[in-house]
């Protein structure tokens, strides 16, 4: 048997599992624990579910989203992203839509800061959202906004 129809029956047999209400974990390992064992032997799937808990550990560039979130926390607590929003707010005070692009421009600084857009859009919507829905922004439009700009974490290099 090919290594691509084992594949396609592996694929099959995941979806079957699946529509059976598995769930997609248990699915997932059962279906590449079965397909090694026939590829290769029972020896090799051993193997790689005893090697695989060690290189999902010993993975360090997971480490340091604990520490990205840390910093967001402590940004937020400490009053830096309200320091940052009130900032930009009084800078661009004469800019229409001033209150938004100041959001924007608060959760870019943030998100240099913490480098997280978790962090980012959590810290930003309980400042940012509150003062333009009091400023008469459309409540759609001032939470797009913040979660719009939330993103700019992943582009900022820190993360």
């Amino acid at each position: 048997m090919s290594n691509l129809v084992i594949g396609w029956i592996g694929v099959s047999a995941l979806f079957g599992l699946l529509a059976f209400r598995m769930s997609i974990g248990t699915a997932l390992m059962a279906v590449s624990f079965v397909g090694i064992t026939v590829m290769f032997n029972l020896q090799a799937a051993f193997g790689i579910v005893s090697a695989m808990p060690f290189n999902l550990i010993g993975d360090w560039s997971l480490t340091a989203i604990p520490m990205f979130l840390f910093m967001g926390f402590i940004a937020a607590n400490t009053g830096l992203t309200a320091g940052a929003f009130d900032l930009l707010r009084v800078l661009l005070a004469r800019v229409p839509g001033g209150l938004a692009s100041a959001s924007v421009g608060a959760c870019g600084l943030f998100a240099a800061a913490s480098g997280s857009s978790i962090a980012t859009t959590a810290a930003m919507s309980k400042i940012a959202v509150p003062e333009m829905l009091k400023a008469k922004y459309h409540p759609s439009l001032a939470t797009g906004v913040v979660a719009a700009s939330g993103t700019l974490g992943s582009l900022i290099p820190p993360s």
